[in-house]
């Protein structure tokens, strides 16, 4: 493996991860050509699941939380066509 490819730490891995992946996350968090310009690729979903949390803990705005459905819901004002959306 490069040298150069390597992030050596003693500390948190994750953050060093993000510190040298995501520079100036805190400022640049919502400029998308910022965060569309890298990645971070893990080898299982409970450490892709450990780097969101840390860097959503990053994120200085006030958490949301939003609802999703699995179904459309049938109007009756709706065209005849919705039933093609089931």
């Amino acid at each position: 493996m490069p040298q150069d490819l390597l992030i050596n730490t003693a500390g948190n891995k994750i953050e060093a991860l993000i510190q040298c992946t995501y520079p100036d996350f805190k400022t640049k968090f919502n400029q998308p050509e910022y965060l569309k310009d890298r990645a971070i690729l893990a080898t299982t979903n409970e450490i892709v699941d450990e780097i969101n949390a840390y860097m959503l803990n990053l994120v200085p705005t006030i958490e949301k939380e939003y609802f999703s459905a699995d179904t459309i819901s049938q109007c009756t004002d709706t065209c005849n066509d919705a039933i093609i959306l089931y």
